[in-house]
């Protein structure tokens, strides 16, 4: 498990901006200093959690409770992609070059 990954499943996803949408056109100014201010405070409690969630990834790696993912791990997941990106190109051809390595090694 990543630490992204931890953090989302500890924290949950960043809280979304109702006036960041341009959905605040049909707000008056009062209603929209009041969703910035309830977004901050969103905002900021998600932070306190997610930084907590990243402290607690940490000292489980360091106990050996739960390991990061390997390289090829990594690899796996991206590959998995889109196949428009590049990045999925990208860890499609080392894929397929170490396992034409594997091949040429056995």
């Amino acid at each position: 498990m990543t630490e992204d990954q931890f953090v989302i499943d500890k924290a949950g996803v960043i809280p979304h901006a109702v006036f960041a949408d341009g959905q605040c056109r049909n707000m008056s100014s009062r209603a929209l200093r009041a969703a910035q201010r309830r977004h901050e405070a969103a905002l900021s409690t998600w932070h306190t959690k997610a930084t907590k969630a990243r402290e607690e990834y940490k000292r489980m790696v360091a106990a050996n409770k739960i390991s990061p993912p390997s390289t090829l791990e990594n690899l796996r997941q991206i590959a998995d992609g889109h196949p428009d990106k590049p990045s999925v190109q990208a860890a499609r051809r080392i894929l397929k070059r170490l396992e034409d390595f594997r091949e040429e090694m056995e």
